[in-house]
């Protein structure tokens, strides 16, 4: 059970600094 809770947040984290980078780089494409 703890290895899947561990694979689930590995998941999510990833996702989340996709997400992360992905706004970052589209407020630098709006504010140029």
């Amino acid at each position: 059970m703890r290895k899947a809770v561990n694979i689930i947040c590995g998941i999510l984290a990833e996702v989340c600094a996709l997400a992360v980078i992905l706004l970052g780089a589209y407020i630098h494409f709006l504010t140029s």
